[in-house]
């Protein structure tokens, strides 16, 4: 009887082994071959879930997103104010005690890699293009603003301002969610 292979946790151990070259010896490293020999397996396993280093990476963004988006739901359950909410959701995704810092600089890797590269980084770019939508109807339903959209992309840019200071090292998570805090004070009147 063939031996039952798990499909889902196969592609994750895969994008574990991915994230763990990555972070060791940047995204640049990362190949259908290291991945196969980071996680134990044969480069054919590999390409029978990947057939590219690209469809790899977008799979590794897509389980990174989906981890941030958990980490949020279950942040925001508590949360009914919202100037909080928004807080909450904002801070979750900065580098430190409560988001990875091995998924942070994955993530902002791949930014790198998709403002070098032509053709690649849809997958980043479609869900930031979609968290500043939900971000403007927010500031649209909950504040005075004048302009939500322009306050959406103002607050994302400070954000991801943020978040790579915090990889830097230049600023501790504790001291963007107090530059997060003090913008958001201005947007909802505080």
């Amino acid at each position: 009887m063939p031996k039952q292979v798990d499909h889902a946790q196969r592609r994750q151990l895969l994008a574990e082994a991915m994230w763990r070259l990555a972070h060791r010896d940047g995204v640049e490293a990362v190949s259908v071959r290291a991945v196969a020999a980071e996680s134990g397996v044969s480069i054919g396993t590999v390409q029978h879930y990947f057939k590219t280093k690209d469809e790899l990476l977008e799979f590794a963004v897509s389980t990174v997103n989906a981890k941030v988006d958990d980490r949020i739901r279950q942040l925001l359950t508590e949360q009914t104010e919202p100037r909080a909410s928004l807080e909450t959701m904002l801070s979750a995704m900065l580098p430190g005690e409560q988001y990875g810092i091995i998924e942070g600089q994955f993530l902002w890797t791949l930014q790198l890699r998709a403002a070098t590269r032509p053709g690649s980084g849809a997958q980043l770019r479609a869900a930031g293009a979609e968290f500043e939508q939900n971000l403007a109807a927010s500031l649209r339903e909950h504040t005075r603003s004048a302009d939500p959209e322009l306050d959406a992309t103002t607050l994302l840019a400070l954000l991801e301002g943020l978040i790579a200071q915090c990889l830097q090292g230049r600023r501790t998570a504790g001291e963007a969610r107090t530059v997060l805090a003090a913008a958001l004070d201005r947007l909802f009147g505080a």
